[in-house]
């Protein structure tokens, strides 16, 4: 379980134009319910959190648990001719959003530098949900700026890039 200050101070731990690569081996839903309190906070009233190609859409009591509103939520679905990270991009460089959480199946150096001028210029923060291959070896490490804490039984393996 990760506490600490990723959900006392999420501001801190994820400042606003920013991209925050949050790589792991915990299934979707497990790693929504560690990142969702703290996107709760981050997110302000007037402005949208967006979740580009989530591999299943959250339900509206997930949403409801977390402390966010269904009514600023948006779903974005790739359509042809357009590509995952274009789509990313653009939501990152909105004004109106304000967290931006998207599954890219992978990103290289070019693609972050890309994404991180796009939440720069939106003043987004940016949440990029890796997932392990599949195969990958549970760890028991996580490694996030600031005082945080897994559970050695839990079986949770989280890296953060900023």
């Amino acid at each position: 379980m990760i506490d600490g200050s990723l959900n006392e101070q999420p501001g801190e731990v994820w400042p606003r134009g920013t991209v925050t690569i949050l790589d792991s081996n915990a299934p979707v839903h497990r790693l929504l319910s560690l990142v969702l309190p703290a996107v709760s906070k981050l997110r302000r009233r007037h402005r949208w959190t967006v979740w580009v190609a989530p591999p299943c859409p959250p339900s509206a009591q997930l949403l409801a648990d977390a402390g966010l509103s269904v009514s600023r939520t948006l779903m974005v679905y790739r359509r042809e001719g357009v590509s995952e990270i274009d789509m990313i991009e653009q939501a990152l460089s909105s004004r109106t959003n304000d967290v931006v959480l998207a599954w890219p199946a992978s990103i290289g150096a070019d693609t972050r530098s890309r994404l991180r001028h796009a939440a720069e210029r939106g003043g987004t923060r940016g949440l990029l949900l890796l997932a392990a291959p599949t195969g990958a070896r549970a760890t028991e490490r996580v490694s996030l700026p600031g005082p945080v804490s897994a559970r050695p039984s839990e079986q949770l393996s989280l890296d953060v890039s900023l």
